[in-house]
Formats: C-alpha cells, structure tokens, sequence
C-alpha cells in the first residue's frame, strides 16, 4: 500500500524541479539585463558592473552550467565600447564657435571717431588781417584811437606775432644811436639835410601802423615832447615857461611822476590843453619785452593814471622808453588803441646836470627848426629848461608855431 503512494508523488517532485531550474534561468537572464543596462551609462562602471553581474549568477547558487552563462557574458563588452565615444565629441564643437562672431563686430565701431579730428585744422588757416607791413593802407580813423585796458591773456596776439620782430629803433645805450630817429642840420650854404634818418620803408611802416616820427605837414609846425621819468620839482617850471608864450606840449610820463604828483596838477595841466602820453609804467626797454610783459607795463600805466585823476583820461600817445621798440611793438600798440610816437630830433639831456653848455644846447635846439619836426626833450634837465623860453621865443620869430598831434591825429 506504501509503494504505490511514493510513485504518486514522484511527478510532483519532478514539476517542482522543473519550475526550479525555470526560475533559475530567469534569474540569470535578469541580472544579465541589469549588468548591460549599467554598462550603458558609463565606460567604468561597465566594466565593473559586468564582473559584477556574473559573481552575482555565482553567489545566487543557479543551477546553470558554465557554458549556459559565459555566451551571455561575452555578449555584454561589443555594446560598452560603442556608446561610449558617440555621446562625448557631440557637444563639444557645437558650444564653441557660437561666441567668435561677436568681437569681429565690436572694432567695427571703433572707428567713427578717427573721422572727428579732420575738422580741427580749419580754423588755423594764417589771419586773413595781415597786410604787407611795407604796404601802407589808408591811416584811418586816426582822431578815434585811445588806449583800452585788455587783460594780458585775452589779448589776441596772431597779427601782432605775424610782424617781424625786427628793431625798429634801437635804445640809447646803442652804439650807433639808432634812438636818434633823425638830426637834421643846415649846411654852410643854409640848406636843411637829414644827418641820420630812417630808411623810406620805415616811414611807411609807421604810417600803416598808426605811428609817427614828425607831423606830415609842410608848414612850419613843430611839436614839443617833453619825457619825465621821475619827479624832481621841475615839471611846474616847464609848463610856467610854455603857458606864459602860449605853446603847448605833451608830457610823457612814466608811473612814478604820476605817483608823486598832485592830482590836482595833473588834472590842472589838462585843463590847460596841455596832453599826458604814456611813457610806461617802470620805463623798461619795450623792444626787450614780451608781448605779454609790455601789455601788462601798458595797463599798469592807464590804472595808475586814471585812478590818479579820478576819471579815465582818453590817452592816446605812447612814446617808448629810450626809443627802444620793434616793428612787433609798434604793432601790438596798435592793437591796443594807441598812437605810437617816435621824434625827430633829440639830444643829450637825459641827465637833470652838466649834460652840455647852455651855448650848445641852444645850438642844437636852434638847428632842429624844420616843418614837421618833433622835438623830444627831458622835463628834468635843468639845462634844457635854462633855455627853454629863449628857444620858443627863437622860433617864433622864424616864423614857426608850436601845435599839438591831435591837430594831425
């Protein structure tokens, strides 16, 4: 009765082998699939997680054979080699050229502003105002000119700069006394001959440039100039010698008489019809002096002389200290308004004693008597005023008058 029950069970013992082994395989099958899908994600791993995959079918105790594992195992290293090297170089080339283009178009804007600068040299062109200084154009308005205060900086210096910067007159120190702007003297036979003068260029230089040396007239007139650099007591004199033979002068003054003097004779001899002319401020050497030194002399000399009188005066004269000036000077004086006047004779009196006898200096003066002449003496040599009154009253019966610039200025 046994016997037969054993051989009962039998094929459930053999189905449930079976079903077994059947689970066995698909074990396997699974974890190969999970080793080559891990292979798939990166070149290290794969190869690890293959040695991985059939030390797991080991350890799991399969009942499978090591022929039915190694096919599947060799199958998994073709696929890891080939995905590998598509998904690296893809991504790399398609990020860099993207950002070349941009700094080819940057320059490209750039240079506009090399175009700007070509218009600035236009306004540079040399002034249109210059005339041929040898030229000589009409005088002019010669009755407006005065004197106008311009600051240093703000004068405008092209023309003046575009005139050569050569002596016009010398100074007194000069060895062939080029300050003497001309000595004129009668010969044996009485006939008048200029003894030094200017070259004719010179004279037309001047009149171009509202300057002056004589009168341009043909009558007998003569006009007085009288310097003082200083004040030594005798400018009182000389205008008592001139008043009581109603004769008339400019008085060319430098700072310190201005300083020193009352207002109230300064304001007196104007009343009087007698001119102030500027002879500087300190009485530097003009034709030494820059453009911007001999503006800043000039403005010194008006303030001083218009707060001194308490009005501004109409000055009009400059006379250069020791005749020391340039065609540029005369120029630049030009530009500030004035009329820039030289002489026709002079002589040695610039000292207040013994420059020469009284017989000499008469002499001199006596001699100097021709239509036009400036004559240029020193309101501080008291030998000039010693005889003063008798060279007037000399002239005078030559039959010659004394006149102010203005009558031709």
């Amino acid at each position: 009765m046994g016997r037969p029950k054993t051989d009962r069970n039998r094929p459930g013992i053999v189905n449930a082998g079976i079903m077994i082994c059947a689970l066995g395989m698909m074990l396997a099958v699974t974890f190969t699939c999970l080793a080559f899908v891990g292979a798939s994600r990166s070149v290290r791993e794969r190869s690890k997680s293959s040695g991985d995959a059939v030390a797991a079918v080991s350890e799991t105790g399969s009942p499978l054979n090591g022929s039915d594992v190694s096919p599947e195992a060799t199958k998994t290293p073709e696929p890891t080699a080939e995905p590998t090297p598509a998904p690296t170089p893809s991504p790399t080339p398609t990020v860099t050229p993207v950002p070349t283009p941009t700094p080819e178009r940057t320059p490209r804007k750039t240079p506009p502003p090399t175009n700007t600068p070509s218009p600035t040299p236009s306004p540079t062109p040399v002034p249109t105002k210059i005339p041929d200084p040898i030229v000589t154009p009409e005088p002019g308005p010669w009755s407006e000119r005065s004197a106008k205060i311009i600051p240093p900086n703000e004068v405008d210096y092209t023309y003046v700069n575009s005139i050569p910067n050569e002596i016009l007159y010398g100074d007194m120190s000069h060895e062939s006394q080029q300050w003497y702007c001309g000595q004129w003297r009668y010969d044996s036979q009485g006939i008048l001959r200029c003894v030094y003068d200017k070259k004719p260029s010179t004279l037309a230089f001047l009149k171009a440039h509202h300057a002056f040396d004589r009168l341009p007239t043909t009558e007998k007139k003569l006009m007085l100039a009288l310097s003082a650099g200083y004040d030594n007591g005798t400018m009182e004199t000389a205008v008592n010698i001139m008043k009581e033979r109603d004769v008339r002068c400019v008085f060319f003054l430098t700072g310190e008489p201005v300083i020193s003097l009352s207002a109230e004779f300064l304001r007196g001899i104007i009343d009087d019809g007698f001119v102030i002319g500027s002879h500087s401020m300190y009485h530097p050497a003009y034709n030494k002096l820059s453009n911007e030194q001999a503006v800043a002399d000039l403005n010194a000399f008006y303030n001083t002389l218009n707060n001194k009188l308490g009005y501004v005066y109409k000055l009009r004269y400059f006379m250069p200290p020791s005749g020391g000036a340039t065609k540029r000077t005369v120029a630049l004086l030009e530009e500030l308004g004035y009329i820039t006047t030289f002489w026709t004779f002079t002589y040695y009196d610039y000292e207040e004693y013994d420059t020469m006898s009284r017989e000499d200096a008469l002499w001199n003066l006596k001699n100097s008597l021709f239509p036009g002449c400036v004559i240029y003496i020193h309101a501080t040599s008291r030998m000039t005023l010693g005889v003063l009154g008798e060279f007037i009253d000399y002239a005078h019966e030559q039959g010659f008058s004394f006149v102010l610039p203005d009558e031709f200025f």
